[in-house]
């Protein structure tokens, strides 16, 4: 499965990116989302595999709101190999 990005914007204009680690998590994640909508700011939330296999509707819920979602592995391990892969289809299955 091929890796996929965004590149929006221009080029000229200053611009900081906005991101979470680490999540969902059914309090920081719904803490943020309600900040960011207040302020009508866009973030990127980079999840981790096992947290969106427990927080399914967080994932779909912050993903609905417009903000970008990436692949933070599935545990977070030292040594990875496979779990970056396991995170993906989680990820786009959800």
């Amino acid at each position: 499965m091929p890796l996929k990005s965004h590149d929006n914007g221009d080029r000229n204009i200053n611009k900081i990116a906005l991101t979470f680690d680490d999540g969902p998590n059914p309090f920081w994640t719904e803490k943020a989302l309600d900040v960011l909508d207040k302020h009508h700011i866009k973030a990127n939330f980079f999840i981790l595999g096992k947290n969106a296999e427990k927080y399914k509707d967080i994932v779909k819920k912050t993903f609905k709101k417009g903000h970008l979602i990436g692949n933070h592995t599935y545990s977070h391990p030292r040594e990875g190999v496979g779990d970056f892969e396991k995170a993906e289809e989680i990820i786009f299955a959800i």
